[in-house]
């Protein structure tokens, strides 16, 4: 069937079976450009939505049809979030504190207006003057009905999360980050880990790691801040069903044990209601990584997979993101008995301290190891033994992956300037109105796109030294 469109000159007017020909498709807009409500007549002569979501470029006499997904952002994401109730300012689990009201997001000129509610997100972040918020998106004024949307090819998510990155000056690190792993689980020749098996081995847009695109939150047409608008933790971005007993997956608070489960420490975050199987599962991970001396290196691969657990060490290591370690990570398993350590909340990196303050130097302190590998162990970690055998028992990979990834041009000044330049630039002079908003905020003055740059030069010189020459002889630490 060949499509012609009809553009009513009456604004909002719904189209009667004789306004239009079978085949026909009418136009209804409520402004000169933007979203579009297209109507089309039926061959049974009655008027049915052909699509909610169409976008009319005036300037090219174009109508693009969107059927609630949207492209890969092209430059800066604005939020418009309109309520009449109180912002909020603290997060509660067991209370939810939300603001209702409406939204409107521009992606690359697509509109998408709908019923919201936005809640502060995060944990110790939830403290900051500035606020991270969920934004859970609604067809109805109820708030009832969720609607689910796909952004670049990004499982589709009803709730999106506006990370406000109020510790790092640079608006880049958390993302920066999570597309650098996502280089690294491709740097090799098997499939990355998804947790799709089978005949369900299709890329269904789950990343099992968080992404994001740089956006500006305006609240009832007020400056809020610019941040990222990101994908989060949810089981359809890590391919979990909340009652599939195999798929668990824990969360590491702070600061977790790798070689007992102490249920304080972890957070489960899926099955929605373990069985009585769970701790069990569990228990496979937790009491192979309490083994020592041969028995370590004999049973790791077991429970874990092992191309997973060397990547996330020196992708730790490379970005010096020591909060991943023993907090945050996200302990995953598809099948209840090999497990995947995946990384989140990555903020905290390139030598950025926790809480913003400082910047560690890039050449003298690793995660695990020290400069003179002399026995030293970050003194924090409550994982420290769990990662010391680990890096004894495989010493020899670690180097060679190590290695593998520089000489991709994964671990490369180049590749990390051109993450941050991408993420960076879309702000332009949004950055002018955010330093003098949140004039307080922590790492305006000690870090910058060449701040990082410089760091990772350091970086690499220092790993090319323990990762390069010294840990492949075989010394211990």
């Amino acid at each position: 069937m060949k499509i012609k469109f009809k553009r009513s000159k009456e604004i909002n007017k719904i189209p009667s079976a004789d306004d239009l020909e079978y085949g026909e498709v009418a136009i209804n807009y409520s402004s000169g450009e933007g979203n579009a409500l297209l109507l089309t007549k039926k061959a049974d002569n009655t008027i049915a939505m052909f699509s909610e979501n169409a976008h009319w470029d005036k300037k090219l006499n174009k109508i693009n049809v969107m059927v609630d997904e949207y492209p890969t952002p092209e430059r800066i994401i604005i939020i418009d979030f309109y309520t009449d109730e109180e912002i909020p300012t603290r997060k509660d689990e067991n209370n939810p504190i939300l603001a209702h009201g409406r939204v409107v997001l521009n992606v690359n000129g697509y509109l998408i207006e709908k019923f919201a509610t936005i809640e502060v997100q995060g944990k110790s972040s939830a403290s900051k003057p500035k606020k991270n918020f969920t934004f859970a998106f609604y067809n109805d004024a109820e708030y009832t009905d969720s609607y689910k949307f796909r952004l670049a090819g990004m499982v589709a998510h009803s709730e999106y999360v506006y990370k406000a990155n109020y510790i790092d000056a640079t608006h880049a690190r958390n993302i920066a980050c999570n597309r650098l792993w996502e280089q690294i689980i491709y740097a090799h020749e098997n499939p990355p880990y998804r947790g799709n098996e089978g005949v369900l081995s299709i890329d269904n847009g789950a990343l099992c790691h968080v992404d994001g695109y740089p956006c500006v939150v305006n609240i009832n047409d007020e400056f809020y801040g610019i941040g990222d608008f990101n994908i989060g933790k949810k089981r359809d971005n890590y391919n979990l069903s909340k009652s599939n007993q195999n798929h668990i997956q824990l969360q590491a608070e702070p600061r977790a044990s790798f070689e007992t489960y102490v249920a304080s420490q972890w957070e489960i975050r899926n099955p929605k209601s373990p069985d009585s199987s769970f701790e069990t599962k569990l228990n496979l991970w937790f009491n192979d990584n309490a083994k020592s001396g041969e028995a370590f290196k004999t049973n790791f691969p077991t429970h874990h997979n092992v191309q997973n657990a060397i990547d996330y060490f020196l992708f730790a290591e490379f970005c010096y993101l020591d909060d991943i370690l023993d907090n945050n990570v996200q302990l995953t398993t598809w099948n209840g008995s090999e497990y995947f350590m995946l990384p989140y909340d990555l903020d905290t990196c390139f030598g950025l301290k926790w809480d913003g303050t400082m910047v560690y130097a890039a050449d003298t302190l690793g995660t695990v190891v020290n400069t003179t590998l002399g026995g030293s162990v970050s003194s924090g970690l409550t994982s420290k033994s769990f990662w010391t055998k680990f890096v004894n028992a495989y010493h020899k990979e670690i180097s060679a992956q190590y290695m593998n990834l520089k000489n991709l041009g994964i671990f490369s000044i180049k590749n990390i300037a051109k993450i941050f330049s991408e993420l960076q630039r879309p702000f332009g002079s949004y950055y002018d109105k955010e330093y003098a908003k949140w004039t307080n905020s922590p790492s305006k003055t000690i870090t910058s796109y060449i701040q990082v740059i410089e760091w990772v030069k350091k970086r690499i010189e220092w790993m090319d030294d323990v990762y390069g020459r010294i840990l492949p002889t075989g010394i211990k630490i």
